[in-house]
């Protein structure tokens, strides 16, 4: 949505581009001399071309040689919106600080030469600027700036994006009724009479839609489906409309994005085949584009989808884009943190100048020597010792990247990829079984094989479930692990018994920590269905300021602690914990069944 502030700066100032337009301004701007004239007719002719997809490289290059020329002839209007043009380019490239010095040189001009329509447009890309930074306060401040700017000049397309956007900052901090109210007032004024065609109306109808999918999906969490669906149907209805407003554009980008939110909405009501074809259509107009945002989550719908659907294979597929996809996302997130932090860093840099300068001119000549001298000492020190700590947490985070996809990786080969094997063989086999009408047999292959695919399934999900950001908080992994308990235990018609209804903590807990623990329990509660004979399974957390207490008991059987042996289980549950460096305890006796607690430190 960042992104597509900024590349609407110029919206209203050109219809559709069309190609004998475009070769005629060709023509005049061969023969032209240099002069403002020439200026209009380069802007119209990037506006014209810009309509139709321009790469970044043609963008920059047209936009410096407008700002060139407009410079020459201290053709102040032409270089406000040459800056803009560039401003649009550097952010899109992700260089944040030509992006803040184009953007401010835009702004100072566009306000010298009085251009109100494009000072509000820039406020409100100043807005998304300082949202991309994290800082909301600054956001908001700029988006009210082009509020007001553009309710003075009654223009109601700048009005509009300025309420779209801030519609989208409360979205993105769970206040939906604030969101709602913003999106809604935008909608009303791109349906006006007379207000202009373009990309205001879809985008509005499609922010509206994106609201109440998120307020769906907090009150699926809290309240369940059928809450939810309320607002899932409505997402819908105004996606649709989006969807038609976006076909006659030819936006493929948010053609993509919008199939697969619809895709995902679906997938919420248990529609799998109209899910599919969504996916399937959002796939296609990604092919179509560069842009990539939500492609990863794509890729994992998809896979559970396949994975619903019974179809492996496909699932293994699309999990693997979705582990490539998703990692070319971190990189380039990381990549984003830290062009941010080395700009808060040249902007209190900035601020710290300006101080030291004001100072400065209260100074005697001798003094000033020693302040530069000090000054420069204290920026090269401070830079080096940035430039250590950057490069250090740089390689920190490389190789912590690093381990989580060879441990993805390899879990992948050994747990997914031994099972598909292990199916390819028994597929096989009854095949060979089939043509001598072995009954027995293939029964028993197929068996088999719908025992691997199961079990397969069910890795994949933990696989899945397990480096989900959304679900690291500590109540989601008891819940999960609650589940799995009754689901696991119903088998042998066993009662599970739990404290968690009452339990409702949010601390996060991290991927390694949560990993081990569930992995742990999941190990203890088999365990416990598979030996102990048991009719009574207790799952029971408690917490005492940060020390947790996890226990799993059971009624059954139990064992001599003296004279058991352990086996692999025991033996990577006592593995687990102490990579958690956590307290584990196994207490048991003869038919008095058996208790697994788990003491570990968390913040």
């Amino acid at each position: 949505s960042t992104v597509l502030l900024f590349t609407c700066v110029f919206t209203g100032l050109h219809s559709f581009a069309q190609n004998k337009t475009i070769d005629s301004l060709k023509l005049v701007i061969a023969v032209q001399k240099d002069d403002t004239n020439k200026v209009n007719n380069l802007l119209h002719l990037y506006t014209e071309l810009d309509s139709m997809g321009v790469n970044a490289k043609f963008q920059k290059q047209y936009g410096e040689e407008i700002l060139a020329l407009s410079k020459k002839l201290n053709f102040k209007s032409g270089q406000g919106k040459a800056y803009c043009l560039l401003t649009g380019v550097y952010f899109a490239s992700q260089d944040y600080a030509n992006t803040y010095n184009y953007m401010d040189s835009a702004i100072k001009i566009l306000t010298e030469v009085k251009n109100y329509y494009l000072l509000s447009s820039l406020y409100t890309n100043k807005g998304a600027f300082y949202a991309q930074l994290g800082d909301t306060a600054s956001a908001i401040n700029y988006y009210m700036k082009s509020l007001e700017i553009s309710q003075k000049i009654k223009d109601d397309q700048s009005i509009s994006q300025a309420l779209n956007a801030t519609g989208e900052l409360y979205r993105d901090q769970g206040k939906y009724e604030e969101a709602l109210q913003k999106h809604f007032a935008a909608l009303k004024i791109c349906k006006t009479p007379g207000f202009e065609v373009g990309w205001g109306l879809p985008y509005s109808y499609q922010s509206i839609g994106t609201a109440y999918v998120r307020r769906g999906d907090a009150l699926f969490e809290k309240e369940g489906k059928q809450i939810a669906i309320v607002d899932y149907t409505k997402a819908m209805a105004y996606y649709d409309s989006s969807l038609q407003l976006w076909s006659r554009i030819g936006a493929k980008g948010a053609l993509a994005e919008l199939n697969y939110q619809m895709g995902y909405i679906y997938l919420k009501f248990g529609d799998f085949l109209t899910a599919k074809k969504r996916f399937q259509q959002s796939l296609n107009f990604y092919k179509q584009t560069d842009y990539n945002y939500l492609k990863e989550e794509l890729y994992l719908a998809m896979s559970k989808l396949d994975s619903i659907n019974g179809d492996y294979p496909s699932a293994y597929n699309h999990y693997k884009l979705y582990i490539t996809q998703k990692e070319s996302l971190n990189v380039g997130q990381a990549s984003r943190k830290l062009e941010v932090s080395k700009l808060k860093g040249e902007l209190e840099n900035k601020r710290f100048e300006i101080k030291l300068l004001t100072a400065e001119n209260k100074l005697s000549t001798q003094k000033k020597r020693f302040t530069y001298t000090g000054i420069a000492v204290f920026f090269i020190l401070t830079g080096w010792v940035i430039y250590r700590v950057l490069r250090k947490r740089k390689l920190q985070n490389q190789q912590v990247m690093l381990s989580e996809r060879l441990r993805i990786s390899q879990e992948l080969h050994d747990e997914v990829g031994a099972t598909l094997s292990g199916i390819a063989m028994y597929s096989h086999l009854a095949k060979e079984q089939i043509k001598k009408t072995q009954t027995g047999a293939i029964e028993n292959s197929l068996h088999i094989i719908q025992s691997n695919a199961t079990e397969m399934v069910n890795k994949l999900n933990d696989i899945v479930w397990l480096i989900n950001p959304g679900q690291d908080s500590l109540q989601k992994l008891m819940q999960r692990l609650e589940d799995y308990a009754i689901q696991i235990a119903a088998v042998k018609n066993i009662k599970v018994k739990s404290n968690l209804n009452g339990y409702n903590t949010e601390n996060i807990l991290p991927a390694q920590t949560r990993r081990n623990i569930y992995l742990l329990f999941k190990e203890a509660i088999n365990n416990a269905v598979k030996y102990s004979e048991a009719t009574l399974l207790e799952l029971t957390i408690h917490q005492n300021s940060n020390l947790l207490e996890i226990t799993i008991s059971d009624n059954g059987k139990g064992f001599d602690m003296d004279t058991i042996k352990l086996g692999n289980g025991l033996s990577n549950m006592q593995k687990r914990a102490h990579e958690l460096n956590a307290d584990f305890n196994i207490y048991s006796k003869i038919n008095e069944g058996c208790q697994i607690s788990l003491k570990i430190k968390i913040t």
